[in-house]
């Protein structure tokens, strides 16, 4: 595992109108946490008052899966094989295979989300309905990995927080960073350098927080 570091802000719309967003689930690119999601923060949500909205949230009602290459065919099957996920090969007769899959299931009155499957030899089909509930839209403006002493530890991973969104939260992470031992001054400062920029130079009071996870 290792320590990562997030800085994200509130914004007023998804970073990624493709994608469909995450809901309270900061491993997302497009994020949204609800009134209900809301927990593990050193603030309440009224805190990011100036971005709350009504947002459409996703709820996934059935998934299926499209293989990009035939010769992949047994391995998707295998690494999906607990799941009830309706497997298909990408080919000239796709779309009228997810129709007739879309007939028999009653999913025709649902919306349809394609992932691009950029880093996958699959794609993810989601079938989905929106809710609408009261929530917050949020991007990722930064990241740090490990590189922190002691001090952050004790500060930062010995509770159930791990969502710190205080601007003294974010100079007491930085100076927590320590030089490693296998590493120039030149790279030790690249670090020191990044953190400043993208942590505490872009930071917003009401829009910004910092994830830790490890």
């Amino acid at each position: 595992m290792g320590l990562d570091i997030t800085h994200f802000k509130a914004a007023f719309q998804k970073d990624f109108p493709e994608d469909l967003p995450y809901v309270g689930d900061s491993a997302g690119e497009s994020l949204i946490e609800t009134r209900e999601t809301f927990a593990n923060y050193n603030v309440p949500f009224e805190h990011f008052k100036n971005y709350i909205q009504i947002v459409n949230c996703p709820e996934i009602l059935q998934t299926a899966i499209i293989v990009k290459d035939a010769k992949d065919l047994a391995d998707v099957e295998n690494h999906y094989q607990n799941n009830d996920y309706k497997i298909f090969t990408d080919s000239k007769q796709l779309e009228e295979e997810l129709a007739i899959h879309e007939a028999k299931e009653n999913l025709d009155g649902l919306n349809r989300h394609i992932d691009s499957g950029y880093l996958s030899r699959w794609k993810i089909v989601s079938y989905y309905k929106n809710i609408q509930k009261e929530g917050i839209f949020f991007r990722e403006v930064g990241y740090q990995r490990k590189r922190m002493n002691t001090a952050f530890w004790k500060r930062f991973c010995s509770s159930d927080t791990y969502c710190y969104a205080l601007e003294e939260d974010f100079n007491f992470a930085f100076s927590c960073i320590e030089k490693r031992d296998d590493e120039t001054l030149e790279d030790a400062q690249e670090v020191i350098d990044n953190f400043k920029q993208n942590f505490l130079d872009n930071f917003e009071l009401g829009s910004s927080f910092m994830v830790v996870s490890y």
